[in-house]
């Protein structure tokens, strides 16, 4: 799990971290997609009991995750004795790009009225995920097997496979 930090506003915003936490689940490469859990924590750093808390339950939170957007209202939010608030958090199943290339960004934010000395704060990350192999091919060579980008001629001129398809038991079934 990789950890993000960013920063807190309010009269006291030194005293407290705000972090997101993310998580790679396996990759499907027959669906070119990657699973994705965020989680976004709150924490006051310097262990003083008689911290920031609201109980009026009129925080919120924002997640933003590559256009997929979540809100989270109503939060109660309770800092003292260094308590970790859990803000919001996500699960995504990331779709890759047609070369299994994917560059995502993650956003969050929370705010708090009406609690002066932690007013809200922000964590913004952004990454490459793991290339997803699409298109290639493995063959054997003098009894090594190799793999590399698979090339069909269209008309005369070769192009970079995004499939390849075989035929097994009289149906066509697409490998990696």
């Amino acid at each position: 799990m990789a950890a993000v930090y960013g920063s807190c506003t309010g009269s006291a915003s030194d005293r407290y971290n705000i972090w997101l936490e993310y998580s790679l689940g396996s990759q499907s490469i027959e669906n070119n997609t990657t699973p994705l859990s965020v989680g976004v924590y709150l924490q006051r750093n310097d262990g003083y009991a008689n911290s920031a808390w609201n109980r009026q339950q009129l925080s919120s939170a924002y997640l933003d995750c590559t256009g997929f957007s979540q809100k989270s209202n109503s939060l109660y939010i309770d800092t003292r004795n260094s308590a970790i608030v859990t803000l919001i958090t996500g699960s995504y199943t990331i779709t890759h790009n047609d070369d299994g290339t994917k560059s995502i960004s993650l956003g969050a934010s929370f705010s708090m009225p009406g609690i002066p000395q932690l007013t809200g704060g922000s964590v913004y990350a952004s990454f490459s995920l793991p290339t997803i192999p699409r298109g290639r091919m493995r063959v054997n060579v003098g009894g090594t097997w190799r793999s590399g980008q698979a090339y069909v001629n269209v008309n005369g001129v070769w192009k970079q496979s995004t499939g390849v398809f075989m035929n097994v038991g009289g149906y066509w079934k697409r490998g990696i």
